[in-house]
């Protein structure tokens, strides 16, 4: 739990949030998706998975699809925090290879818990030393509001959904599906706010639903 919340919690959500200031979103969700080409690396090389080639197949289809949905927000340019980035994402197989070591002894919530309070508190640390912005009333308030938000719904829930996935699925198999999250916000933003998606990003959504049916297809096996 130590090494994941070290290498997950810390370095990665650490260079992560912070490159997002320094970059575009565009280029952090098209180099998200090196984690899934990371993932098949780490775990088919090293023996930890077999590697098959429906499996491969849905994660390419999956990781085509995303790109296409995403390759109109990318800058045009890379930053050298773009280049952090793609290392970083590389680092994360591993990280995860220690969190479903550990969700054999311990629940997800366990470990989550055990996750936040490692990251938060080296986070709060951090951030009393190096911030150095002014802060009225108004602006904490509105800060707590949606750090609470992200807590609890982006790092909160959806991550004790996806350590109970990784219970379950292998890691290439979890990270390919999960990788689909910017066919959700297309989907959802078509919905709530009205934006409607170009011929491109349609063609991405249905490569995207496509590369999942794939990956699931034996789905009856997953242990219940």
């Amino acid at each position: 739990m130590m090494m994941s919340a070290l290498i997950i919690s810390v370095l990665f959500y650490g260079v992560l949030f912070f490159a997002g200031q320094k970059t575009s979103a565009g280029n952090i969700a098209i180099i998200g998706q090196s984690e899934v080409v990371w993932t098949f690396l780490f775990f088919t090389l090293l023996g930890f998975e077999k590697l098959t080639i429906k499996k491969t197949l849905g994660a390419a289809v999956v990781v085509c699809g995303v790109l296409m949905i995403v390759i109109k927000s990318f800058s045009g340019d890379f930053a050298i925090w773009d280049f952090v980035l793609i290392l970083v994402f590389a680092i994360t197989p591993l990280g995860n290879y220690f969190q479903k070591k550990a969700l054999k002894r311990v629940s997800s919530i366990t470990q989550l818990c055990f996750r936040s309070l490692v990251g938060g508190s080296l986070s709060l640390i951090a951030s009393l030393i190096f911030e150095r912005g002014h802060f009225t009333e108004a602006s904490v308030a509105v800060i707590i509001v949606l750090v609470l938000l992200n807590g609890i719904l982006a790092l909160g829930l959806s991550k004790i959904m996806f350590l109970e996935s990784l219970k379950r699925l292998e890691v290439s198999k979890t990270i390919a599906m999960g990788a689909a999250a910017p066919a959700v916000t297309m989907t959802a933003a078509y919905f709530i706010l009205n934006e409607k998606p170009d011929i491109m990003q349609l063609l991405g959504l249905a490569l995207v639903v496509l590369g999942i049916l794939v990956m699931i297809n034996k789905s009856r096996s997953i242990r219940l």
